[in-house]
């Protein structure tokens, strides 16, 4: 799956992230972070289903991609991190709900859900949302 557009978003609708990086996994994203609040966009799965009037050959493509936020959980200006995670989520949410990544193809992103991920004695929690995009794929064979 090509995070790219998410990416690309992300990076010019969001405020205050100090990385929004692709990554391959959860343990790849945590491993290599290196500041907080950053943002990690995560392919999650991927499903083709056949169209009724086409077969096979044409076929409708549902994407899940996670967004994995992490923030500090003392703000270095001495507030709570779960205030930066709420408006982290919501910048989130605000540049990828509705964005069409294909305008040819595709639909809008819709948002699934979110969950805790890690809340561990670093100082820091780790957040998922999961959000999902459909678009039409079609074969050349």
């Amino acid at each position: 799956m090509d995070v790219t557009p998410f990416l690309d978003r992300l990076r010019a609708r969001t405020t205050g992230m100090r990385e929004i990086e692709a990554a391959a996994g959860l343990e790849a994203a945590m491993a290599s972070n290196l500041a907080a609040p950053a943002a990690y966009v995560i392919p999650m799965s991927e499903r083709g289903s056949e169209l009724e009037h086409t077969g096979a050959v044409d076929q409708w493509l549902s994407q899940v991609f996670a967004v994995l936020q992490v923030v500090q959980t003392q703000a270095p200006a001495g507030s709570s991190g779960v205030l930066d995670l709420v408006q982290s989520r919501q910048q989130v949410k605000a540049a990828l709900v509705g964005f069409v990544p294909d305008e040819d193809t595709g639909e809008p992103v819709t948002f699934l859900g979110g969950e805790l991920v890690e809340f561990g004695g670093d100082g820091r929690m780790w957040w998922a949302d999961e959000f999902h995009v459909k678009s039409y794929y079609r074969s050349n064979p």
